[in-house]
């Protein structure tokens, strides 16, 4: 479709496959390959949610690499085994680690949901929390340097966590994110969000393998 995304950049919301796990449900965004969008351990690359409802152990997935950020709710505190460490992480507060590492969670006032990147220890990854302010124009995604992707794949996914917010590609019309929906650009430069009505927090997912 000329002059709009296409359609599979779109994850709406309600499209996100959900599945359950120990301490509640978790919501499937992007998975590389995709066949691996509802296999966590067996996905190179895996980005969605999880909602935490109670108290319990983590998952533990060997060979992998986790980057862990709550998005909602009143955090949540992180007891890490080998070596012992603990941490608290309140909302867009970001921790990595190894994704073979046990730990526990405490929920600190009721339940809390995290954006979560699982990934290959070989994959460059990291998030970026964007707290936009309603007409206050366009926010441009910094593209990579030149070179830096040197034949790899480059992938950004953009989540619209709170208030509503648009996504727009150069030369494409915009689209309307609400929250919970998130969206796959299908090229890495010229990508910009802004936010009209209401203020909105977005959280950007960038990955190179």
């Amino acid at each position: 479709l000329e002059g709009k995304m296409k359609p599979d950049a779109f994850v709406r919301a309600a499209a996100q496959p959900v599945a359950t796990w120990r301490g509640g449900i978790t919501r499937a965004i992007y998975a590389y390959p995709p066949e691996h969008l509802t296999q966590l351990a067996a996905a190179h690359v895996w980005v969605g949610t999880a909602t935490i409802e109670r108290d319990c152990a983590y998952s533990v997935f060997p060979n992998r690499t986790r980057i862990h950020l709550p998005i909602r709710g009143n955090g949540l505190h992180l007891r890490f085994r080998q070596p012992d460490a603990a941490i608290d992480l309140h909302n867009f507060a970001q921790t990595t680690f190894a994704g073979d590492r046990p730990l526990d969670v405490t929920l600190l006032d009721g339940p809390v949901q995290a954006f979560n990147l699982i990934f290959h220890p070989t994959v460059q990854a990291g998030l970026q929390v964007l707290h936009l302010t309603a007409c206050a124009g366009r926010t441009a995604l910094a593209p990579l340097p030149p070179g830096a992707v040197a034949g790899r794949r480059a992938v950004r996914v953009i989540y619209a966590v709170n208030g509503a917010c648009n996504c727009e590609e150069a030369g494409a019309q915009p689209i309307t994110l609400q929250a919970g929906d998130a969206c796959v650009p299908t090229q890495d430069s010229g990508i910009s969000v802004s936010s009209e009505d209401e203020d909105a927090d977005v959280v950007v997912a960038r990955l190179i393998f």
